[in-house]
């Protein structure tokens, strides 16, 4: 342990403090920055902050109704799609919300712009090693993916839901998207078992991502324990959670 490393000295030796004489000392310069970084790492990454001033911003407004309305078709556009946000069939742009706020901070959602539209397609490039990596640990503002699973065979649909991860509620992942009741808001997803069922799927979490480039010296592992109700309302929401709530 150098002079001004921050940690317990291994049994046996004596702990290292800072001289009280007039002699100058030098950190180690690599060991320094990696040490500053830990200290001032952010509470939560930067594509984070952006998703919650744009929350604020729609202020609980429905996805067919300003302001949210043109804010969630520019996230479609960004995926090259010209489908309103309000189209259940067509312009569904969870991922396209998440993409959005990626690529104001400068991480890529992918080579083309359609990549940002699939949920889905996070998974597989995290799977090839592009852009994105899967993650044991959940950590503030990492990417949640949800998936579709055929009931009758358990295999996916290749279609589901993607968000950022705010905070915890017991078995519940209290997260931030778009497609969530057709609001942008904070929605309880269970990570173990099925979130939301029909008659023929079930959804449920499949994984935790992050942006390959983003350091895991800033990874934030203490995740506020806060309902999705009382994180609406910190931001000036006033929804209120639903069961078995659509992400369409």
């Amino acid at each position: 342990m150098k002079y001004g490393d921050i940690g317990t000295p291994k049994e046996g030796k004596e702990p290292r403090i800072f001289p009280k004489d007039s002699n100058v000392y030098h950190f180690h310069p690599i060991a320094f920055v990696e040490q500053m970084k830990r200290i001032t790492a952010p509470i939560m990454p930067p594509w984070m902050e952006i998703a919650i001033e744009k929350t604020v911003m729609a202020a609980g407004a429905h996805e067919s109704q300003e302001p949210l309305y043109s804010f969630a078709k520019k996230c479609l556009e960004l995926g090259g799609s010209t489908a309103r946000p309000d189209d259940n069939e067509n312009g569904q742009w969870c991922g396209a919300f998440v993409g959005w706020c990626l690529n104001e901070v400068k991480f890529k959602g992918g080579t083309q712009a359609w990549e940002i539209l699939n949920s889905q397609h996070y998974i597989d490039l995290a799977k090839k090693r592009r852009f994105y990596k899967i993650i044991e640990e959940p950590v503030v503002g990492c990417i949640v993916v949800m998936t579709n699973y055929l009931k009758s065979t358990g295999k996916s649909k290749g279609s589901g839901h993607i968000c950022y991860l705010h905070s915890v509620d017991g078995n519940n992942l209290v997260c931030l998207g778009g497609n969530q009741g057709s609001y942008l808001k904070f929605s309880p997803f269970k990570k173990v078992g099925a979130h939301s069922v029909s008659k023929t799927t079930e959804q449920r979490f499949n994984c935790f991502l992050m942006p390959f480039d983003y350091p895991e010296s800033y990874y934030n592992y203490d995740v506020p324990t806060i309902t999705a109700d009382m994180s609406n309302k910190k931001y000036g929401i006033n929804l209120k959670t639903k069961d078995n709530e659509s992400t369409t």
